[in-house]
């Protein structure tokens, strides 16, 4: 039997990639920890200093945010250290580390929503925030989880599909 690995793309190095064109750029956002708040996560989301989870039409500028999954689960991302241990914090709420699992990619730049809109039937442009809508989507095809940036948008994806949207991204912005 072949060896199945030659027909798999090699991942790249996620530490330095970097892609840019046509006044458009793809680069891996820093992020330490990434975790799952599940159950009653108010009280837990204000010990970490975040006062509300946000949607995808929210801009989020800060080194430390919750993305809204669903009403009861969050996505807590953090660029620096996260005092937060895993497991069940009381029997209402659980937190699974999710750091290893995931990445985070920073589109940037004047066709930024250009390209949003290519991989999703979301109005991307539009800046109305809905209180309750998930940041969870199906974007080029794969489940991911999406935020506002102050200059483009931020992605976070599962990390085994990581090389496969950033192979579509890297085609959308045309150096792929």
């Amino acid at each position: 039997m072949p060896e199945r690995e030659q027909f798999w793309s090699q991942p790249p190095d996620w530490e330095s990639a970097k892609v840019s064109a046509d006044g458009v750029a793809i680069s891996v956002a820093p992020t330490a920890r990434i975790l799952q708040l599940s159950g009653r996560i108010d009280a837990l989301l204000a010990s970490c200093g975040i006062a509300a989870a946000l949607g995808p039409r929210d801009v989020c500028d800060a080194a430390r945010y919750a993305l809204r999954l669903a009403p009861a689960s969050v996505l807590l991302v953090s660029a620096g250290p996260l005092d937060c241990p895993a497991g069940w914090v009381d029997d209402r709420t659980a937190v699974s580390d999710l750091s290893a699992g995931m990445l985070c990619f920073d589109l940037c730049g004047k066709r930024a929503d250009d390209i949003m809109a290519l991989g999703a039937e979301y109005d991307f442009a539009s800046r109305g925030a809905l209180p309750l809508e998930s940041s969870r989507l199906r974007f080029a095809g794969l489940r991911i989880a999406v935020c506002r940036r102050p200059d483009g948008w931020r992605l976070h994806v599962e990390r085994p599909w990581a090389p496969a949207l950033w192979s579509w991204l890297a085609a959308r912005v045309g150096a792929g």
